[in-house]
């Protein structure tokens, strides 16, 4: 049964209700939202608060996370994010729809079931793999990191909708090069699965892991713990003491052969035991025991576990659909500084607001609307065509000297003129001069004599209509050459 908690805001995760709890930290259902309406279920370890003041501690989190982020394989949790906010210390896992084995083995246990063969095989196996893809993990630089869980138990097996059971939580990993250093004589771990050598505050190796693996194989082939109690110290009395059975020996429908496999990895002399997860996972796949494939593990499961996985995609449904989490007002929102200055004058109408206007207008007040528009620019235009005219004349009529035409000889010549009084822009710009004869018979305009008070203005005299060339014209290109 989990634990529902307080709606929780740590930056861009949501902590929602807690899944499960630890010495050290808890596991809630989380929610990371961004950009664009993203969001992704995660699973978050939240360190207890007691502890966030207890800088080992603190340390020691920082590490697993560290050191977790580097094991990639598809039999370990993989660790994606690490935050550190105020009083807060987060991990951030991948979130597995699935129980933990443990959970599986007490669901087991009160239905008086034991797990099948072939399902044991495969989930072990896929525990092995993990825990060897923790031992092979490096640093950036490709350098071994040495890492050892420290703590594999049927806590931290995690058995998946699907099928495949993964490795999680490295709270106690230990590595070489590591920041923090774990106190010497201080036993960290499930005591009920600790080697002897971690027991004793001894240095530890990945088979120290091996040992521990061992025990969980050894539980779920006879269908209880290997050393339990009532408290730790009973239980670590008991790992330092007694010699345990094989679970052929317990159980007779555990081949010999897989009850020898366990008990080689649980030799006291840790220099007996397997060398590596690698090596163990070789010795069963030597067994050539028949072993289920991950989609009959995942049946299996649904049907065992069928209660408790409904239960945990609804609460995944009701987070899923939770809303976000108020942001808190900013102060200077509220403050006077903040509100826009009153003003006396009403706002100015956009044209957007125009437009709007007049989509909700009726249709005749549509028409009129539209009607008006036109005929408004078709006066502004009609007005400036109109401006435009009057000033380019008045323009012309201002300029320092004025140009005439005059023909002569069959040609035409230019002469330019003094300025010249202009009347006001309500005179009417013509002339009246009586035409004169040139000597060739051609009437031209003659230039009055005036003054600069009282003359007109001059205009442009047209010229005369081409006439036929004859022979006493001088040629075109000849007239070119004239001064």
């Amino acid at each position: 049964m989990t634990k529902p908690s307080r709606l929780t805001q740590v930056e861009r995760y949501e902590l929602h209700d807690v899944i499960g709890s630890g010495g050290m930290a808890t596991v809630h259902i989380g929610k990371r939202r961004g950009d664009v309406g993203f969001s992704r279920i995660v699973a978050i370890k939240r360190i207890h608060p007691h502890l966030a003041a207890d800088l080992g501690f603190v340390e020691m989190f920082i590490d697993e996370a560290r050191l977790a982020s580097r094991i990639h394989h598809p039999n370990v949790v993989p660790v994606v994010d690490a935050v550190a906010h105020d009083d807060e210390l987060l991990m951030v896992m991948e979130y597995v729809a699935g129980l933990s084995l443990a959970k599986v083995l007490k669901i087991l246990r009160a239905e008086e079931q034991t797990m099948p063969l072939p399902i044991t095989l495969r989930i072990m196996a896929d525990a092995i793999e993990g825990a060897h893809a923790a031992h092979q993990a490096a640093d950036v630089s490709g350098e071994p990191l040495e890492l050892v869980h420290r703590d594999i138990s049927p806590n931290n097996l995690i058995i998946g909708s699907d099928g495949v059971t993964r490795v999680l939580d490295f709270g106690i990993a230990k590595a070489i090069g590591r920041v923090h250093q774990t106190r010497t004589g201080v036993v960290k771990g499930n005591v009920g699965y600790i080697a002897p050598e971690q027991a004793v505050g001894d240095t530890v190796d990945c088979r120290t892991d091996i040992y521990a693996l061992a025990l969980t194989f050894w539980e779920i082939l006879v269908g209880r713990p290997a050393f339990d109690g009532d408290t730790d110290a009973e239980r670590i009395h008991r790992a330092m003491t007694e010699t345990l059975p094989s679970p052929s020996q317990v159980e007779s429908e555990v081949p010999a052969g897989l009850g020898k496999l366990v008990m080689v990895a649980l030799e006291r002399d840790r220099e007996k035991r397997y060398g590596s997860a690698l090596e163990m996972l070789e010795a069963l796949d030597a067994l050539s025991l028949p072993i289920a494939s991950k989609r009959e593990v995942a049946a299996w499961f649904q049907d065992i576990g069928a209660e408790q996985l409904e239960q945990r995609a609804r609460q995944v449904a009701r987070v899923e659909l939770a809303e976000p989490v108020p942001e808190p007002s900013s102060p200077a929102s509220n403050s006077p500084a903040s509100k826009p200055p009153p003003t006396d004058t009403a706002p100015a109408i956009e044209a957007d607001t125009l437009a709007s206007m007049a989509e909700l207008a009726p249709a005749p007040s549509r028409r009129l609307l539209l009607t008006a528009g036109v005929l408004l620019s078709l006066g502004l235009g009609a007005g400036a065509g109109w401006y435009f005219i009057t000033n380019q004349t008045h323009q012309d009529l201002t300029s320092e000297t004025s140009v005439s035409a005059e023909r002569v000889d069959g040609g035409w010549e230019t002469q330019a003129r003094s300025p010249v009084a202009l009347p006001s822009k309500s005179a009417v710009l013509t002339a009246n001069a009586a035409p004169s004869t040139s000597a060739s018979g051609t009437s031209v305009a003659a230039a009055p004599p005036t003054t600069a008070s009282s003359a007109a203005p001059p205009r442009w005299v047209a010229p005369p209509p081409a006439s036929k060339p004859n022979a006493s014209r001088p040629a075109p290109d000849s007239l070119l050459g004239q001064d």
